[in-house]
């Protein structure tokens, strides 16, 4: 098949192109106004294609400040954030110039609402400030969109309502079933109420027309301030409703605090609808392992399945398990009746302080792993979530114990052996999926940048019961040292599950550092898959592979080499020297995002010879061979995507779409490759080469 391609190769037309990529634009058309003394003025109404960016940027930190003149007396400034780009949380403030403190959102979300009422007798001047959170080399840019109005204050002229005084748990309001209208608070006067639940009652809370920022919580009236089943919104504007129970199965009657609490503007009206049903926990009846309600009376377990148990908001239920060394224990719960949402939680003392696992939901599975060498007892609390709706549940339990499988199933990634920092593998941009990862044996990579050049780096966990750590570190002198020679630290022990780095390479000169990634201390299983994701700013969608430096970036075939000694700069991303003393390289053209998506599949090829025929390849498949002057990395089935001609600097982009002319589906890899004439005086002899390679997943 090589001969044929070669052939088409020498008879294809002439075509030229240049580079083109994306960049941020420095400044938006309200600059300078990056101190409050220069702020601009903000116009009410929306402004759009504003810009900030941090370290990261080629220009230095941009912070933006406006200016909103003279708010009247008894008016608001409301302000709408919208972060268009949301390459990182920004920092948003309101500020009046002659009082009081700046209110706003310190780490803002992709949008924010921010409001402030000026109760001076006279007008006054606000200041909005938008910066990076963070004033170091985590941004590069930001755009974003301001929403501005100024509006009279609703709370302003507005009279307490009918139940006040109520501003305390010392003097709450007694409530009876029925409908409550009108009611008012503010955050210095939020309001209390009691409600007294009688034995085998539900109480059910309704606020309704809730506005910004309003929340609602119950008690027993004894633990006024305390915890409590709990919830607190945000809005953007007035509507919903919200909704809590509170069920007395203690025997008794209880009087029951509800609090109506608010975090966001001066004030808020609302309803109430309090209303008593006949609780569907009072008349279940109890399993058989009651009394089981605390970790001092855990009811032993062993594996198998336990059905048609029960557990109530007071009366959750506690198990013991020996679980023996080397073994995994593995608990699920599924709820069988009932509305209430469920936690199991798992614990290795017999206080039920050192949490090893947690889940919650309808059902909730939890795993642990004793990698003690002795048999060692679990203990695990099954119990209603504080901020369920219902208020107890059925369920089954299954208990399984079985083989550590990070000792009997566990398989290395192709990467190993990269345990040191001197055996670190080469790391290029893109995509690594389910590599491997044991307690003792770290992960090394390096990362090479070219001058000005930045990427992100992704580590993200595949367990959730697994904490991973990244150090980077900016030399291999210092190389391992977890305490004090890293540059940066992270770790996966957040809502996203992942640890991530922004690294940059400042000046014209290149740069490696050293990424090592392991299990954290404490973490309740001793091996953990992760994926690793390199987003690059000049190939932000594909991994790099079959560089001409003698790592070519595939695994299992790092020390591939060039045919005839024709080995490339390392780390400079390229293919095997051709007869000007370089390498070609390979970019993608398109959308800096995570993954590139169909319809927009076009590449760049660089340092080429100049005007010379080329023929950009996919493959299915990886491989590394040793192939005329340079490494081919296409395996079968091959397709030949598009001829095209150099310029007289050596490049030239695609203008056929890859993903169509290749015939790719959303979910698939492919591998692309320039393979390109160089007729006068090749290293090799052969009269032909190829650039460095990209794999692109499609979604």
């Amino acid at each position: 098949m090589l001969p044929r391609v070669l052939a088409f190769l020498l008879a294809a037309s002439a075509f030229t192109g240049t580079e083109s990529f994306a960049q941020c634009p420095a400044d938006d058309t309200f600059e300078d106004n990056d101190t409050p003394s220069t702020a601009s003025v903000l116009p009410v109404g929306t402004t759009t294609g504003l810009f900030v960016h941090g370290g990261a940027h080629p220009n230095g930190p941009d912070f933006d400040y406006w200016l909103i003149p003279a708010v009247p007396q008894g008016h608001q400034v409301v302000v709408d954030f919208h972060n268009v780009t949301f390459n990182e949380r920004l920092r948003v403030l309101l500020s009046p110039t002659q009082y009081g403190n700046p209110t706003g959102a310190t780490s803002a979300l992709q949008d924010e609402r921010i409001v402030d009422s000026n109760p001076a007798a006279f007008a006054q001047d606000y200041v909005l400030e938008v910066s990076p959170q963070f004033n170091n080399d985590a941004l590069v840019c930001d755009e974003y969109t301001l929403t501005l109005s100024v509006v009279p204050d609703p709370c302003i002229a507005a009279n307490d309502d009918a139940l006040e005084d109520n501003d305390s748990c010392n003097s709450p309001t007694v409530l009876t079933p029925g409908t409550y209208t009108g009611l008012r608070m503010t955050p210095e006067d939020r309001d209390f109420y009691t409600v007294v639940v009688p034995t085998g009652q539900e109480l059910v809370v309704d606020q309704t027309d809730p506005g910004e920022g309003m929340g609602l919580k119950l008690n027993p009236q004894d633990e006024c301030m305390g915890s409590g089943y709990y919830t607190r919104t945000h809005f953007n504007g007035p509507g919903g409703t919200r909704t809590l129970t509170f069920a007395n199965d203690s025997g008794q009657p209880l009087a029951v605090s509800v609090q109506s609490l608010i975090w966001g503007p001066s004030c808020a009206f609302y309803d109430l609808s309090i209303t008593l049903v006949p609780s569907e926990c009072s008349m279940a009846v109890e399993d058989v392992f009651e009394p089981n309600d605390d970790c001092a009376s855990s009811a032993p377990i062993a594996a198998g399945s336990l059905t048609n148990l029960f557990m109530s908001r007071t009366s959750p239920d506690h198990y013991s398990v020996q679980v023996p060394a080397d073994t995994e224990l593995a608990l699920d719960l599924d709820t069988t009746s009932g509305s209430a949402l469920v936690s199991l939680e798992l614990f290795s003392d017999p206080a039920c302080t050192l949490r090893v696992d947690d889940a919650s939901g309808s059902n909730a599975s939890v795993r642990w792993t004793n990698p003690t060498g002795s048999p060692a007892t679990i203990y695990a609390k099954c119990a209603i979530e504080v901020q369920s709706v219902g208020n107890c549940a059925q369920y089954d339990l299954a208990v399984a114990l079985l083989p550590n499988s990070c000792i009997t199933s566990f398989e290395e990634d192709l990467y190993e052996d990269n345990d040191t920092c001197a055996t670190a593998t080469p790391l290029f941009h893109g995509f690594d999926p389910s590599l491997g990862l044991r307690n003792g044996d770290d992960d090394f990579y390096t990362v090479t940048l070219q001058g000005g050049e930045y990427i992100g780096v992704y580590v993200m966990e595949n367990e959730p019961d697994v904490v991973i750590e990244a150090f980077v570190y900016r030399s291999s002198g210092v190389c391992g040292d977890t305490t004090n020679g890293f540059l940066y630290y992270n770790n996966s022990d957040s809502s996203d599950q992942t640890a991530d780095f922004l690294l940059a390479q400042p000046g014209f000169t290149p740069g490696t550092y050293i990424l090592q990634v392991r299990i954290a201390a404490g973490s309740t299983r001793s091996c953990a898959r992760y994926d690793l994701f390199t987003r690059s700013s000049s190939d932000p969608n594909a991994r790099l592979l079959c560089v001409g430096d003698g790592s070519a970036g595939l695994p299992g075939a790092h020390d591939t080499a060039c045919p005839c000694g024709n080995a490339s700069a390392p780390g400079s991303g390229e293919g095997c020297v051709n007869s000007q003393g370089h390498g070609a390289r390979i970019r993608l053209v398109g959308a800096p995002t995570a993954f590139t998506t169909p319809s927009e599949l076009y590449f760049t090829l660089s340092r080429a010879r100049a005007n010379t025929p080329a023929l950009l390849l996919q493959g299915a498949e990886p491989i590394a061979r040793p192939f005329r002057d340079g490494i081919l990395c296409m395996g079968n089935p091959t397709e030949r995507i598009e001829t095209l001609f150099t310029d007289a600097a050596g490049s030239a982009t695609s203008t056929t779409d890859a993903a169509v002319a290749g015939l790719v589906d959303p979910g698939d890899v492919r591998y692309y490759q320039f393979w390109y004439r160089d007729p006068m005086l090749s290293p090799c002899g052969s009269g032909s080469n190829f650039s460095s390679a990209l794999s692109v997943r499609i979604e």
